[in-house]
């Protein structure tokens, strides 16, 4: 079974590229990491994976949703999302994001432009 839980598009301060201060980059992480923590253990709730989390390894894949068409960098999107990362380990949901726990699969982007808010689809699978 996959697991979908929808994250906010993480802040242009978050993106490797982008020089911010330190101490409101740390306040963007923190904010970050708590929505990401929200969010999976809302998921936890949805799907009812309660009683058998911490899982021990899993399979992530990340939809990057736009709502416009321009030339994006997946690594620089895929950096970026550290702090969403840290917030499902603090979920509960995996043990730690380190060495094998976490396999990653290619993530992609598309383009809605019926969308307001552009956002990360994070899809979980269980291995």
């Amino acid at each position: 079974m996959i697991f979908k839980a929808e994250v906010p598009m993480t802040p242009q301060a978050l993106r490797p590229n982008v020089k911010v201060h330190w101490a409101k980059k740390s306040k963007i992480v923190k904010q970050m990491r708590t929505i990401s923590e929200v969010t999976f253990r809302k998921m936890i709730r949805r799907y009812e994976i309660q009683p058998v989390i911490p899982l021990r390894q899993i399979e992530i894949k990340r939809l990057f949703i736009f709502k416009t068409k321009r030339r994006r960098d997946k690594d620089n999107l895929n950096a970026s999302t550290k702090s969403i990362n840290d917030g499902l380990v603090d979920s509960g949901l995996i043990v730690d994001d380190c060495g094998n726990n976490i396999i990653w699969v290619d993530s992609e982007i598309k383009v809605d432009k019926s969308i307001e808010h552009e956002f990360i689809i994070y899809e979980i699978q269980p291995n």
